[in-house]
């Protein structure tokens, strides 16, 4: 059924059929590419050059480049704005803006809620976050504009824009990540736009709505660290149609091993939290006292929950599994399915031209390596969730 929905869901983001909630685009339209630093300040040059460049192709679109007090922090008081000014002395690009914010809690979506109090957005605009490591073409982007025809597109992200200088176990790392994409996140922004029992949610690299759209959902919310898991649940119980754009953009995974298992870390509270994001909608009325509406949000947010738990467990299972083969081949018959799911995911992946078979084959060990080891940063995450509920400090940022 995975692997189905998987071949299912990879067909159709190459549509995007009408819905009831159709925008009216014109490709004139003014487009804010937001690229929140977020302790990636090593990798402003990189995007600014990619982005000074794409700026050629469009005349409607700006990018606005958001640092905070976390990278003054980390380079000993050098700010983004110190950073990028090097580079504005150069290109002189008035469509490149930069700004500074000072969020009392550090978060990424604080972050990203302090600009926009700072920003001359207004409700027509278009806006697309991204991580200042994925890089999304302004032909693409203005293309995908031009048909979209549902209030959110979800750009979807293959983790292999650095494949190559990948420490070798964490190629393995990429792989998998990449397999989510096209078999878990497609398929979930399939089926929110049939039905808001199944659990869905949105990724933060690569999501493009109107200003208007992002106020009408209620803004990420200022309490998660992971708020485009939280946005997605309250958007789609709110029956805000969702798309997928109709080609994958890239980004960049984590260089070493330890750095991988941070970021699996802090991506574990997405899905382990489900239940915050019901209550929250609960309370901010988003169900309508409806009971038909509050059960079905409950019941989405438990299959939230399982899905978290599948992740958790996935090692032990995988391992359970191979031990029964050995009395009962009935037990190859998940595995089988498990790795054909991973097959699509790899075929999908090499038709990218970031990445060749040879290299695949050749990580081929480390993929199995991924499959047992991250059930570790998962099951961590669930062991320190009695202190996040306290409020104490978790370092959840991207690295």
């Amino acid at each position: 059924m995975k692997t189905a929905t998987g071949f299912a869901s990879s067909a159709y983001f190459s549509f995007n059929s009408a819905s009831p909630n159709s925008e009216s685009v014109s490709i004139s339209d003014r487009i804010v590419i937001i690229l929140p630093v977020w302790f990636e300040d090593e990798l402003i040059d990189r995007a600014y050059n990619f982005y000074n460049i794409e700026l050629e192709n469009s005349e409607n679109i700006e990018i606005h480049i958001v640092g905070s007090l976390n990278e003054r922090n980390a380079r000993s008081g050098v700010s983004c704005i110190d950073t990028i000014n090097k580079y504005q002395e150069l290109s002189h690009n008035p469509r490149i803006k930069l700004f500074e914010v000072f969020p009392e809690k550090q978060s990424k979506s604080n972050q990203l809620i302090e600009y926009l109090k700072l920003s001359n957005l207004s409700k027509e605009d278009f806006i697309l976050f991204v991580d200042i490591d994925t890089e999304i073409p302004a032909d693409k982007l203005v293309f995908e504009i031009s048909r979209l025809k549902t209030e959110i597109l979800q750009f979807h992200t293959l983790f292999i824009q650095n494949f190559e200088h990948l420490r070798y176990w964490q190629r393995g790392h990429a792989l998998y990540q990449t397999r989510w994409t096209i078999c878990h996140e497609l398929r979930r922004v399939f089926f929110s736009r049939f039905t808001a029992w199944y659990a869905s949610h949105l990724v933060g690299h690569g999501l493009l709505m109107r200003k208007r759209t992002y106020d009408k959902v209620g803004g990420f919310p200022p309490e998660s660290n992971t708020e485009d898991v939280h946005f997605g649940y309250i958007a789609n119980q709110m029956r805000v149609s969702i798309s997928s754009a109709a080609s994958f953009s890239t980004s960049d995974i984590p260089l070493t091993l330890w750095a991988g298992s941070k970021q699996q870390f802090s991506w574990a509270f997405g899905p382990l939290r489900y239940y915050a994001y019901f209550w929250d909608a609960l309370g901010r009325g988003v169900f309508a006292q409806n009971w038909y509406r509050i059960v079905r949000g409950a019941v989405s947010a438990f299959f939230g929950t399982i899905g978290f738990l599948t992740w958790a467990l996935q090692g032990p299972l995988i391992v359970a599994m191979i031990s029964m083969a050995w009395f009962d081949a009935i037990w190859l018959v998940p595995l089988l399915i498990y790795l054909l799911d991973h097959l699509v995911a790899l075929r999908v992946t090499t038709t990218s031209g970031r990445i060749v078979t040879s290299q695949i084959l050749f990580s081929l060990p480390a993929l199995a390596f991924e499959w047992l080891r991250r059930s570790i940063p998962a099951m961590f995450a669930l062991f320190v969730l009695p202190a996040f509920r306290r409020g104490k400090t978790i370092k959840t940022h991207h690295e």
